[in-house]
């Protein structure tokens, strides 16, 4: 059990959100900052209850009582970064479609134009297919780069070795160049978030006594044992005595 300790500078909530808020995404990240912020409390709350034990109780007592506020606070810790994980989730899916609709790749397209440019892709041989694919994503070629996306199957147009998305991307970075810089910004976001929570989990569960709680969760069920065995034999003893009178 670690008795002193020096709050970890990944929950500083202060320092977290001053970067988050200088990033592109700024408020858009507000989901993490509140995470870290409330991490930081539940940080210094649960450090100032294993600094001043209650003077009341036993060393195994205060070791139950730790274990069990430390249980709450992480229960809400985890509840807190799940919420801000999905946030961050929604936020990539539609700064990604955001520039996708910039580049064009939202654009309409027949389903008779897409098949057209499927076949004349499946009659080239791979290196030429590549080729082309390369050159419309370079080009902004988005009918050529829909058609493939869309389709069901690679058979339909003959396959790439390169992934269809990495294409999408190579024509996202010429055409929305502040994309590349929002992910840096989500990067650095999951990155605050993930070490917040590490450092809090693990700084945290240091301040417990597993063999103080061992022998007070012992001790409550023996406690627990006696009494229902008192009361059965105190009802007992009512039947009987009510049988008698």
């Amino acid at each position: 059990m670690k008795r002193n300790q020096t709050k970890p500078v990944f929950l500083n909530a202060d320092k977290t959100r001053s970067k988050l808020m200088n990033s592109t995404l700024g408020g858009e990240l507000l989901g993490v900052m509140n995470a870290v912020d409330t991490m930081s409390g539940l940080y210094d709350g649960l450090t100032k209850l294993h600094a001043t034990p209650d003077p009341n109780l036993t060393r195994e007592a205060r070791a139950l009582k730790y274990k069990r506020r430390f249980e709450q606070a992480s229960e809400a810790v985890r509840k807190k970064a799940t919420s801000a994980a999905e946030q961050l989730d929604i936020l990539e899916r539609r700064i990604k479609s955001d520039a996708e609709v910039k580049a064009g790749l939202h654009s309409p397209q027949t389903e008779a134009a897409a098949q057209e440019i499927r076949s004349v892709l499946r009659g080239l041989d791979q290196k030429a297919r590549d080729k082309m694919l390369r050159d419309a994503a370079l080009s902004g070629d988005v009918a050529i780069l829909q058609a493939v996306r869309n389709a069901t199957t690679p058979a339909l147009y003959g396959g790439t070795t390169e992934p269809v998305e990495s294409l999408i991307d190579m024509h996202l970075q010429k055409v929305a160049p502040e994309l590349a810089e929002q992910r840096a910004a989500l990067d650095a976001a999951t990155h605050a978030l993930n070490l917040a929570v590490d450092s809090y989990m693990s700084t945290t569960n240091e301040l417990r006594d597993p063999m103080g709680e061992h022998i007070a969760e012992k001790q409550e069920a023996d406690t627990r044992s006696a009494e229902e065995q008192l009361l059965a034999a105190l009802g007992t003893e009512a039947v009987e005595g009510g049988q008698h009178g």
